[in-house]
């Protein structure tokens, strides 16, 4: 039999860290504070929009969209240039003097409306730049789900509507994860890692490298430590983050071994459980530093 070879280009691609963690987090039954996802659902009047765009009879929203974009999400999109998931006054790059020119602003509907799945977002900037990304994307994934896009339009218009007002889904959300972010913060910070307090988002990177000590870096010095520290983590207490060093080259994951990403946007149920485990484990720590 011949013998098979594949092309240079996809050495390496079939090891997923993703799936690895994912499988793990499952195996060992643990809070998942690790993917980027909610673990409640969106607002009741975007699903329902979403649901009647693919159920009207006679309808194209179950059909290619409009090259790039549908038309109505066109339309809404550039109306939330601005990033709705931020706890802190933001300058927009692309505000900046001479940045117009050279920038493109990236928006999430999955993250804006707790509907990660959807896979919808869009891009601002000007043309010149536009066009090299409208290529790739049509080469590529060619079209987004245009039912999905057409609930969202609506959510967009829904929102853009009540901006502002206490009643508008962005600024609940906005408030409620502060909330949330303040709480892992806190929590974090108890069981002697180093949070940063995210500005926006709904993610927070922490600081492990005081837990050389407790959790020793691996054998192997060619595995990040952020990746074993997770790894060890989810075994021994049951608790699930990113390791930062994931979203870098080979060259470069060394220099964020010492950083895991968790994610906050969770009910308050799963946030109570992981923090009865960061408890826990606080306890533990300082009872092996009594005399």
């Amino acid at each position: 039999m011949a013998k098979r070879f594949q092309t240079r280009r996809l050495e390496g691609v079939d090891e997923n860290i993703w799936v690895e963690l994912v499988g793990l987090a499952d195996k060992y039954k643990t809070v998942n504070l690790g993917q980027g996802f909610p673990d409640f659902d969106p607002p009741c009047y975007i699903k329902e929009a979403f649901a009647k765009a693919i159920t009207e009879e006679h309808t194209l929203l179950n059909q290619y969209t409009r090259a790039f974009v549908s038309i109505p999400f066109r339309k809404l999109s550039p109306t939330y240039y601005f990033s709705l998931l931020c706890y802190l006054p933001l300058i927009i790059i692309a505000s900046l003097p001479g940045m117009w020119e050279r920038t493109i602003t990236i928006g999430s509907a999955g993250k804006t409306f707790s509907a990660t799945g959807w896979k919808v977002g869009w891009a601002l900037g000007p043309d010149h730049l536009l066009k090299h990304l409208r290529t790739l994307h049509q080469n590529s994934v060619y079209h987004c789900a245009t039912g999905a896009q057409e609930a969202v339009a609506q959510g967009l218009q829904k929102e853009l509507e009540r901006l502002g007002q206490s009643d508008c889904y962005f600024i609940q959300l906005r408030n409620e994860l502060q909330k949330k972010r303040d709480r892992l913060y806190r929590c974090l910070t108890e069981v002697g890692m180093k949070p940063v307090l995210s500005q926006g988002s709904y993610f927070m990177i922490a600081d492990i490298s005081h837990f050389k000590s407790e959790v020793p870096p691996p054998p192997d010095n060619t595995v990040p430590y952020d990746n074993y520290f997770v790894k060890w983590m989810m075994k021994n207490k049951r608790l699930a983050a990113i390791p930062v060093s994931a979203f870098y080259s080979a060259p470069h994951k060394k220099e964020f071994e010492n950083y895991i990403r968790f994610c906050f946007v969770k009910e308050d149920t799963t946030l109570d459980a992981a923090e009865k485990i960061l408890q826990k484990w606080s306890k533990k720590l300082n009872e092996q530093k009594e005399p």
